[in-house]
């Protein structure tokens, strides 16, 4: 079949696929492929909501959303999530440094495998964030830099293969769920742990929890016995990446 047989959405997938280099030679053999070729050749967008002129972002956004494979939002004083709901959310969302609301994110996140929240100003604020884990059956890695999260229904993601939780209020527990993730690789987090101690994943290699009591105990051969069985109260999990880990 021709290319010019196909209908505009097939080729927009099909231009997913190719690098920015093959999109920008692929756009000079013909004048169809060029106008895709302004549709699909944003993968990546990055707004500073402090700087960064809001309309130019929309227009950007909303001209590439179906496209995009990463999205990054920083230095917003208000909730930035707003920008991006109604529609679906790329494979990778970052906010960063921005102030997240305390009301429910329920965004449309099948497709998203990596969300990281961080917030510098975390001690400045003891609003707890709350999520609605179901929208996010694809997700594999979690990163949250925080005041306080709620995490009760985090286990419905079963993908997950990293974990870093780092929240400045000390209560916040994490659930058995998470010993239950079958291709869990990473997890560190100031969480405590206190209502059980084993992992069923193979694959961990990393566990850093704030022991004070119970030894931890997993399937895993890969994880080091000094991770489980080592105890202490505090361990500095900014300096590893869980995107290293999967």
């Amino acid at each position: 079949m021709l290319f010019n047989e196909l209908n505009n959405d097939i080729l927009l997938h099909i231009w997913s696929f190719l690098s920015i280099k093959e999109l920008d030679e692929i756009s000079k053999t013909c004048k169809r492929f060029k106008w895709l070729y302004d549709y699909a050749y944003l993968k990546n967008i990055s707004h500073d909501c402090f700087k960064d002129d809001i309309v130019q972002f929309i227009k950007w956004f909303n001209k590439s959303k179906y496209q995009l494979q990463e999205i990054t939002l920083c230095n917003a004083t208000y909730d930035p999530t707003f920008l991006i709901s109604g529609y679906p959310w790329p494979r990778k969302v970052i906010f960063d440094r921005c102030q997240i609301s305390s009301t429910l994110i329920d965004p449309d996140a099948k497709n998203t495998e990596i969300l990281i929240i961080k917030n510098v100003c975390r001690f400045d604020t003891q609003e707890k964030l709350y999520i609605n884990w179901e929208k996010f059956p694809n997700l594999k890695v979690i990163d949250i830099y925080l005041s306080s999260i709620d995490i009760s229904n985090i286990g419905v993601c079963e993908n997950l293969e990293a974990i870093r939780i780092d929240v400045s209020q000390k209560d916040i527990t994490l659930p058995c769920s998470i010993g239950k993730l079958k291709k869990l690789k990473f997890i560190a987090t100031t969480c405590n742990a206190d209502e059980w101690s084993h992992f069923d994943s193979e694959k961990l290699r990393i566990c850093f929890l704030p022991k004070q009591k119970q030894i931890f105990t997993s399937n895993s051969k890969l994880v080091p016995e000094s991770h489980l069985s080592c105890i202490y109260s505090y361990v500095n999990i900014q300096c590893i990446e869980p995107t290293d880990y999967i």
